[in-house]
């Protein structure tokens, strides 16, 4: 494995030079300006120290993944304090690459295959009816999404202790969301229709959002990485205490209640399960088993199958509402087949719907990754962005194949990276940390997983 390169004393010496001075400066303006001051403080203090140790900024941004819905604003711009935070470590970042024996080093994952779809995106945008507009929400969240939660990670996290540090704030994060889960149960009154799992407000802001998708969304990446950690802990005891965590995780996101929830953590399950058995035990199935096992499964989740068709009675017009932004989104397609309306505009033409409006009131986004692209982008944006996703979870794939004794480290992460990425095509994170954070969190790994059996190659050579 890789280890981390140490700072220079040179290094270390002018940020805490440049921290002195801005100590002062402080103290000189604190009577006047003193919030200004103290965030300018903060933001210069974390720069620094991930300028020093990079890897505590990846440490943190596992952590404060799930708050992606803890905002906050800055004249007319607006972000949540996790894009701040990969904000503020892409700037350090940037900030080393200045020395042109580090810029050497950089990697760039995937890389042709997301320039194909962000130029995708510029062209599109060229062709809006608000270019400024839709060339800023592609430089905001397509540009942001490659830089900030693939490039960064993959080149940040370069060893596997760092890999399996941030592996474990995640999994914190996502347990501590599935407690919050479990204590909104005692807050909700149990006779009502809609009593299910869903998110709490932390002194009175929801930091995860307040859907109970949104906690689900967290719990199915949570889950499975959880069980990536047997990788490293491969004790008996504590192999079983990160299995009784992952049916815990399990558990709450089937508690929300949510369709896409249940339908992911199926197929989730069914994949992990299934090519460990037939691929990596290669064993032989007996549908006896099976059968037994599955009339055993229908028993105990009956309390939870009728809790769910019972808030379904009363939930459709969700489903009506989802319905009619398809429709919207294949129209739109139909207006502008090759680039499409240009990036961020589908909350406008939903807004232009005189139909959606009359139904459901304020407009929403697409509750879809594939209808927004094809709205926004049309098939130009379509093909580009299946071919950026194929050259991933196609490596993804290839790595499972030709390091079969990897697989209890590839085979989890693989899986949370695919159950997240499916939730997407159901609702609205498809360009969020949430989503592609764990994706280059298995890019890494494969990585690592690379240099360990070329670096054995050369040393049997």
């Amino acid at each position: 494995m890789l280890e981390n390169k140490p700072e220079t004393k040179s290094d270390k010496f002018l940020f805490l030079s440049f921290g002195a001075l801005l100590l002062l400066l402080s103290l000189v303006l604190a009577q006047s300006y003193l919030p200004q001051v103290a965030i300018a403080a903060i933001v210069v203090a974390l720069i620094g120290i991930f300028y020093i140790k990079p890897q505590v900024g990846m440490y943190l941004a596992a952590l404060f993944l799930p708050a992606s819905e803890w905002l906050f604003s800055i004249n007319n711009l607006s972000a949540a304090i996790i894009e701040f935070l990969f904000l503020l470590v892409l700037f350090s970042y940037a900030l080393k690459l200045l020395d042109p024996q580090k810029l050497k080093t950089v990697r760039w994952p995937v890389f042709g295959a997301f320039l194909l779809f962000f130029l995708a995106a510029i062209l599109s945008s060229l062709f809006s009816d608000n270019i400024i507009t839709s060339l800023w929400f592609s430089i905001r969240w397509f540009l942001f999404l490659y830089l900030a939660y693939i490039f960064l990670p993959f080149n940040l996290i370069n060893n596997s202790k760092v890999l399996r540090r941030v592996i474990i704030f995640l999994s914190t994060a996502g347990f501590l969301v599935a407690v919050m889960g479990l204590l909104s149960l005692f807050q909700q009154n149990w006779s009502s229709s809609f009593f299910r799992v869903k998110p709490l407000a932390v002194f009175g802001i929801y930091v995860i959002g307040d859907n109970h998708n949104a906690l689900a969304e967290i719990l199915v990446i949570t889950s499975f990485l959880v069980l990536s950690l047997k990788y490293w802990f491969t004790g008996l005891r504590i192999g079983r205490i990160l299995d009784l965590i992952f049916l815990f995780l399990v558990l709450i996101a089937l508690g929300t209640l949510a369709r896409t929830a249940w339908l992911t953590v199926f197929l989730q399950i069914t994949f992990y399960f299934g090519y460990d058995f037939f691929f990596i035990k290669k064993k032989r199935l007996d549908f006896k088993y099976v059968l037994i096992g599955l009339i055993f499964l229908l028993i105990i989740s009956l309390p939870l199958i009728n809790r769910m068709l019972s808030l379904q009675e009363a939930n459709t017009g969700s489903t009506a509402s989802r319905l009619l932004l398809t429709q919207i989104s294949v129209q739109a397609f139909l207006e502008h087949p090759f680039v499409g309306h240009g990036p961020g505009t589908f909350i406008d033409l939903v807004d232009s719907n005189i139909r959606f409006r009359a139904n459901f009131g304020d407009p929403l986004d697409s509750h879809g990754l594939g209808q927004k692209i094809l709205a926004e982008l049309g098939s130009l944006g379509v093909v580009t962005f299946a071919i950026f996703c194929f050259f991933i979870f196609w490596k993804f794939w290839k790595a499972l194949q030709k390091y079969p004794s990897q697989a209890k480290l590839l085979l989890p992460l693989i899986t949370s990276s695919l159950g997240i990425f499916f939730y997407q095509f159901f609702s609205t994170s498809y360009f969020k940390g949430r989503v592609w954070f764990p994706i280059a969190l298995t890019l890494v790994a494969i990585r690592l997983i690379e240099e360990k059996y070329e670096q054995h190659r050369q040393s049997k050579n």
